[in-house]
Formats: structure tokens, sequence, C-alpha cells
């Protein structure tokens, strides 16, 4: 079978990818209720979470560098350069970070208080990325963006933010 053009993935191979997901979500559960893990299971959450998180803020960045190259106004683009920068230093801090549910166990063992901490930051994280692609998304299509935009896009990355920060803190209590 051919592969899929721009990286769109077929009913069959979204089907796939809901079930692992769904599978690694009970996985993690089972490890925080028990407070054990196999490494595997922890090198899963590593490898997929990270290459969500990273995939998503990537896809934000390529948008907002698509609106900043449409925009006209100087002080808007300004505005936008500085939230790419701080959307760009999120994006690192979250690649160096990409070990960070591995490093929760030591012999099996696992700090499910840590690992419940890195789940509901991560959910935090994802949802905050899913809003703010999509905002960026439709503000790209029609090349415009608002004072008022600036302002919500401004608080979704200090939320952005704030969660990475949050999630490093959660790594060094065990690093």
């Amino acid at each position: 079978m051919a592969s899929e053009p721009d990286g769109e993935s077929s009913p069959e191979n979204l089907s796939q990818e809901n079930k692992g997901v769904q599978k690694l979500a009970s996985k993690l559960q089972k490890a925080v209720s028990r407070r054990r893990a196999a490494q595997n299971t922890l090198k899963d959450a590593d490898r997929y979470i990270g290459g969500l998180l990273t995939s998503q803020i990537g896809q934000s960045l390529q948008y907002l560098d698509d609106l900043t190259a449409r925009i006209v106004k100087l002080e808007t683009k300004e505005k936008l350069g500085k939230l790419y920068l701080n959307l760009m230093g999120s994006f690192k801090s979250l690649k160096a970070m990409e070990n960070s549910y591995s490093s929760l166990a030591s012999k099996g063992a696992i700090d499910a208080e840590a690992l419940a901490e890195l789940i509901e930051v991560d959910s935090e994280l994802t949802g905050t990325l899913f809003r703010m692609s999509t905002f960026l998304s439709k503000r790209r299509a029609i090349g415009i963006i608002a004072d008022s935009d600036l302002t919500a896009l401004g608080e979704m990355v200090d939320l952005l933010q704030d969660s990475v920060r949050a999630r490093e803190s959660i790594a060094k209590k065990k690093g």
C-alpha cells in the first residue's frame, strides 16, 4: 500500500493508533495503582507522549511562522516573534525531557505519585497544544490576527510554559 500523502493517516492506521494509545493508558493506570511498571511500558510512554508533544508544538511553530510571514504590521510581527521564541524554548525543554517516564522507575518500582502528576501535566500540555494549533491554523488560513488574538495566544503560550516547568519539576524530583 502506498504511503499516505502529506502525513495523513488512513482510518485503519488511526484505529490502530487509538488502540495502542488506549493500551498504553491502561498500562500506565495499572502502574499508578500497583506502583510497579515494566520498563518497556515506560519507554513506550516516553516515545509516544514525547513524540506527540514535540510534533504538536512543532506544528504550532510552523503555523506561527507561516502566519508571521503573512502579517504586514511590524508591531504584530515583533509580538509573534517573541511568542515564537517562547514556544521554541518550550520545544527545546520538552526535547530535553524525552525520558521522563523511564526516569520514574527503579528496578520495576515506580514513584506512583510522580507518575500520576506527570500524566496530569502531559494531559494539560496536549490540551493546550491542541487548542493552540487549532487557533493558529484558523488565523493562518485567513492571514489575519487581531490584538485580542495576540493576547489569547500569549495566554496559551504562558500556560504551556507553566506546564513545561511543572514537567521539569517532576523530572528533577527523580533526577
